[in-house]
């Protein structure tokens, strides 16, 4: 799985799904806190698979690739600040529960088109360099961002 976030919104694109899912930052991320929104479109991406193992799909390992070497790193030493835990915490929590184990890399940017695109609302620049493309919006996961209600940035 490619993710990929920006001041605009997160994308992550499954290739071998030919899936990409987007949606826009939450309102408890300011568009310049790229760490927080580049780890939680992380989260996100693990998030997606209770929903594969409910279609009988169990995926056991799991590969990540991030733009973000500050994601990796927190989720390669499984170490956060006090206020990124929760979204460490929420992912971790799902890879048990799934008995899924994963790796996550660095990926240069310009080695990520798709998943950049779609964190950007440049669909038709997704589709154009995966045209067999279904794209769908996801929210993010509540307990990754702590008890504050989650809310949506517009992305228009």
């Amino acid at each position: 799985v490619i993710t990929d976030a920006s001041g605009r919104g997160m994308g992550i694109y499954f290739p071998w799904r030919h899936l990409g899912l987007v949606s826009a930052l939450p309102a408890q991320l300011s568009p310049s806190d790229s760490f927080a929104a580049e780890a939680l479109t992380v989260c996100s991406a693990i998030h997606r698979l209770p929903r594969w193992r409910a279609a009988g799909r169990h995926i056991r390992r799991l590969a990540i690739l991030s733009d973000s070497a500050n994601s990796v790193a927190m989720y390669t030493t499984l170490s956060a600040s006090p206020d990124m835990n929760r979204m460490l915490i929420s992912a971790v929590d799902v890879l048990i529960d799934c008995d899924c184990t994963y790796r996550i890399d660095h990926i240069p940017g310009e080695y990520n088109p798709v998943a950049d695109a779609l964190s950007r609302g440049l669909l038709e620049k997704a589709y154009t360099i995966d045209p067999l493309l279904n794209i769908v919006t996801f929210t993010p996961p509540r307990d990754a961002l702590g008890d504050r209600e989650l809310c949506i940035h517009s992305s228009t």
